[in-house]
């Protein structure tokens, strides 16, 4: 049986140099979803978010359902393209893509 968490890899797309988007897909062939970073903005003044972190503001993760089952969440995902967007966009635009498995 395949570890399904063994098998993701995202992909990272520079949308602007505040928002990227992170295609996450299983066995290099099907897609589990699309999420999207941003850099919090000047008018997020007032809520508890460090500037130079970046915050999950959009998910379409219909394949996870499909292909996932219970062998991985929602939640799990965004937690994984959390640390993948932090890991490697540490700088404004430092990479245009990236692709990479935390497995590797």
């Amino acid at each position: 049986m395949v570890d399904i968490r063994k098998e993701i890899k995202g992909t990272i797309s520079v949308i602007t140099e505040d928002r990227v988007a992170v295609e996450i897909t299983l066995l290099n062939e099907v897609s589990l979803g699309v999420l999207y970073f941003e850099r919090p903005k000047q008018g997020w003044v007032n809520k508890p978010i460090m500037p130079t972190k970046w915050r999950c503001t959009d998910a379409k993760v219909e394949g996870v359902y499909q292909w996932g089952g219970e062998k991985i969440t929602p939640t799990e995902l965004i937690k994984w393209a959390q640390e993948l967007v932090e890991e490697n966009l540490k700088e404004y635009g430092e990479k245009d893509s990236k692709e990479n498995n935390p497995n590797d």
